[in-house]
């Protein structure tokens, strides 16, 4: 799975690797760090190309709602969580991006042995990037669907002031 994470169709379609230092591996610990609903619920980065990003739950029971659908929150962390990492695919590692809007169509209820978040880039410029997320149960029917943006730093601005750039 790493070697065909690391070579990729990027946002634009053209063949591209991942910037250097970034790996599943890289951004899940990062995630572990600073985003801390990932591990709760039980999140997994299983697929970073250059644009593109899946995020994977087999939810727990922490996970679901009465009735045993995965509750909307959970749907709506991983779908954040798959734009912030395709855009690590596409830039790096850049911790002072962040969400700007990000809205979701809850389509079914999703009782499934796992959920797949698909995220991809549509566009990404300067100091935005737009992308779209869906997600499917294990039969791949759509349960979800949303789209958002996140605004970029400015070259420089990647890190919060005084914190150490990620390794």
């Amino acid at each position: 799975m790493e070697a065909a994470a690391n070579r990729a169709a990027g946002a634009d379609g053209a063949e591209g690797a991942l910037p250097d230092g970034v790996s599943i591996a890289k951004v899940e610990a990062y995630f572990a760090e600073v985003l801390p609903l990932f591990g709760l619920f039980g999140l997994r980065l299983d697929v970073l190309e250059p644009g593109r990003a899946e995020i994977v739950l087999r939810p727990e029971a922490r996970a679901l709602r009465p009735g045993g659908g995965v509750a909307g929150p959970v749907m709506f962390a991983m779908a954040d969580a798959g734009l912030y990492a395709a855009i690590f695919g596409l830039r790096g590692i850049v911790p002072m991006a962040v969400t700007s809007d990000l809205g979701m169509h809850f389509l079914r209820a999703a009782r499934s042995a796992e959920i797949r978040c698909a995220v991809e880039i549509t566009k990404a410029g300067r100091r935005m990037a737009y992308g779209d997320a869906r997600l499917t149960d294990a039969e791949g029917r759509l349960v979800a669907r949303g789209s958002g943006s996140y605004a970029l730093p400015l070259p420089g601005e990647e890190a919060p002031p005084g914190a150490p750039a990620p390794s």
